[in-house]
Formats: structure tokens, C-alpha cells, sequence
């Protein structure tokens, strides 16, 4: 039951800290003066679902790396999620990556970090996220476009 969750969502949440917490401070090590020393957006990603548990743990996990770092940690899924009823989330839709990415990126984002909450390099991770990340790049007339991708928690 209750307990059992607890115990992997206390687990998946060590274990990305610990993750993200390295990928951060590697960010934030020596930037060029001329560079933000945090980054504008740090993304938690997950493959995504529709059921709104797994979005609400997501949340948490992000919650908890935001006290941890320092900074805002946004929640986000490569699919899925959308589909997960409002009324069942707060009242706050799930976030989708692209969509996410695209629209902090209007608004002004350059640096980003993106935190994959996958066991090992599924596709997702090797392949979605990369190319998305190199088309925001090629896409940013400032010159000023950065990503970090930090490594699985099994790699």
C-alpha cells in the first residue's frame, strides 16, 4: 500500500538529488562572466502518465530538489501526462517537455538544465531530448542558448 510507495518515491527522490545535485554544481562551476551562474530552467523530466499519481509524484520529487538546489526545479513528461485530469492534479495541468521548453524559451530562458528521471538511456533521453534541445539551439538567434543534460540515474 501506502508504505510501499513511500518507500520508492523516498528512494527515486534520493536518488535524483544526488544526481541532480552534481549536474548543478558542474552548471554553476566557473561560468563566463558574461553568463547567468543558475540556470534559467532546471527540468525534472519522466516518460509521463496519464494517471495522475505518477504526475503528482513527479511534483514532489521536483519539490524536493528545489530545496535542495536552491532553485526552481519544473516538473515535466515527455507524453502522457496531458491527458491526466486537472481536478485530479490541484488544478494545475502537467507539464509536457516541448511545450514547456518552447514556451521558457520565448520567455527568455538561455540556460537550462534538464534532470531525466529514467533508470537508464532509454530513447527518450539519448535521442527526444537531444535532437528537441539542438533544434531550441540552432532556432536561438542570440547565441546565447545553453543545455546541460544530466546523466540517468543508472548510468
Amino acid at each position: 500500500g501506502g508504505g510501499a510507495a513511500a518507500a520508492t518515491d523516498a528512494v527515486l527522490s534520493t536518488a535524483a538529488v544526488d544526481s541532480a545535485s552534481t549536474v548543478a554544481s558542474g552548471f554553476t562551476a566557473d561560468p563566463p562572466s558574461n553568463r547567468p551562474e543558475t540556470p534559467d530552467l532546471v527540468v525534472l523530466v519522466d516518460n509521463g502518465s496519464s494517471r495522475p499519481q505518477s504526475t503528482l509524484m513527479l511534483r514532489r520529487i521536483a519539490n524536493s530538489l528545489s530545496e535542495r538546489l536552491g532553485v526552481d526545479v519544473t516538473p515535466s513528461s515527455m507524453a502522457h501526462a496531458d491527458r491526466a485530469p486537472d481536478s485530479e492534479l490541484g488544478g494545475d495541468p502537467a507539464n509536457l517537455f516541448k511545450p514547456l521548453l518552447s514556451a521558457r524559451v520565448a520567455e527568455g530562458a538561455r540556460s537550462v538544465v534538464v534532470l531525466p528521471l529514467f533508470l537508464g538511456p532509454v530513447k527518450s533521453v539519448t535521442d527526444a531530448i537531444p535532437e528537441y534541445l539542438e533544434q531550441l539551439q540552432r532556432n536561438d538567434t542570440s547565441g546565447w542558448f545553453r543545455a546541460t543534460v544530466a546523466r540517468t540515474l543508472a548510468q
